[in-house]
């Protein structure tokens, strides 16, 4: 009886087994996106940065969710992030996935070394599906590339021209998963795909 037993657990691992390679082969060394979780779940890269406002003043200033964020070139340390005006910024660093309080009132001097433990610290998301607030003023497209506009953190998408013509070299973030949106729809958020920022 216990080689009956035996033999069919042997069997149904072997089986098991075979479908198992023929549905997830092997593709070789490297780095594996969608390790943890279900198939049908996107895969996404998240960073730890600081935020630091674009313009400081007296209020309290926070990064609200959503928001396109630029690699800070003040602080140069490649860990703090701002927002922008400029339209396709080359600077684009990824989109925030939680609001960011900006730090105390009047340290906006501190260096990253100086800030850890504050509350300007937070997440971006760099690559993968997600939400971005878009500009009132943009028209996106489904499939057409995007970036930073020229309202503080906020997406614009890029004339055909740019799309086609001037790749990366602009600040192209990724494209736009949904179809047609304007300053006439009421949700600023659009769907967005990020090309791999990090």
């Amino acid at each position: 009886m216990k080689k009956i037993v035996f033999l069919a657990l042997a069997l149904f691992l072997i089986l098991g087994q075979v479908a198992f390679a023929f549905e997830y082969q092997y593709p070789g060394p490297g780095d594996k996106f969608g390790q943890g979780k279900f198939p049908d779940e996107p895969h996404k890269t998240f960073r730890w940065v600081r935020y630091i406002p674009r313009v400081e003043g007296d209020n309290i200033i926070f990064l609200s969710r959503d928001s396109i964020v630029i690699w800070d070139t003040n602080s140069d340390d490649g860990v703090t992030v701002t927002t922008t005006t400029t339209s396709m910024d080359i600077r684009v660093a990824g989109i925030a996935v939680v609001s960011i309080l900006s730090n105390e009132k009047g340290t906006a001097g501190n260096s990253a070394t100086q800030d850890i433990g504050k509350r300007n610290w937070g997440w971006i998301q760099t690559y993968g599906l997600c939400l971005a607030d878009f500009a009132s003023s943009a028209i996106i497209a489904e499939g057409r590339a995007f970036g930073t506009s020229t309202e503080d953190g906020k997406v614009g998408g890029w004339p055909q021209w740019g799309a086609t013509l001037t790749g990366q070299t602009y600040g192209d973030a990724g494209f736009v998963m949904e179809a047609t949106r304007s300053a006439t729809v009421n949700n600023t958020d659009i769907k967005v795909f990020l090309r791999g920022l990090d």
